[in-house]
């Protein structure tokens, strides 16, 4: 279970780098509440 946590982790982490700067910073909250 931790595996798989982390992996979701990295990939929300992933993307939070690639929202910012699309210009969709707002979005990053709402993506790690699902989680």
């Amino acid at each position: 279970m931790l595996e798989a946590n982390r992996s979701i982790r990295d990939k929300l982490h992933r993307n939070d780098r690639h929202l910012p700067k699309r210009g969709f910073g707002w979005l990053t909250p709402q993506v790690e509440t699902p989680q």
